[in-house]
């Protein structure tokens, strides 16, 4: 039975958005990239359903929208 996964991207401030590295994109990215390689290591491992997205909010406590959701 494949995992269902809720991938969680974050970034608080204009700058770390801007950067490539760190940007949402490249978040995304990156952790659809892991779940494609899991998948080709291991038969139906799991498949992304959701993206949950917060942009400009601090990592200093939970009360974040979609980190609640």
């Amino acid at each position: 039975m494949a995992l269902r996964i809720g991938a969680y991207t974050r970034v608080s401030t204009d700058e770390q958005a801007n950067v490539i590295e760190g940007s949402l994109d490249n978040q995304r990215h990156r952790m659809k990239s892991f779940v494609d390689l899991k998948n080709l290591q291991e038969s139906a491992w799991g498949n992304i359903i959701d993206f949950y997205i917060e942009d400009g909010f601090s990592a200093k406590d939970t009360n974040r929208p979609a980190y609640q959701r």
